[in-house]
């Protein structure tokens, strides 16, 4: 069994598009949070046709962190 490497939050950094979960690592809250987040309107996500999964914009990240959001998350 192979296992999964877990990528540093400067690997993540490096990244144009994160998912939500990575997107949560960055900001140091729960994946829950982020969705509580876009669900709110607070944070800017995409749906690619096709996919299941919610994808999310570094500098989107960015944005909210240079707003204070970043002291908003909390484990949910």
């Amino acid at each position: 069994m192979t296992e999964k490497h877990k990528a540093t939050i400067a690997e993540l950094w490096s990244r144009p598009v994160l998912n939500l979960e990575q997107a949560a690592e960055i900001l140091g809250c729960s994946r829950g949070t982020v969705y509580k987040l876009r669900d709110e309107g607070v944070i800017k996500t995409t749906r690619p046709q096709g996919m299941r999964a919610y994808l999310v914009e570094r500098s989107e990240i960015q944005r909210i962190i240079s707003e204070g959001y970043q002291s908003n998350c909390t484990s949910s």
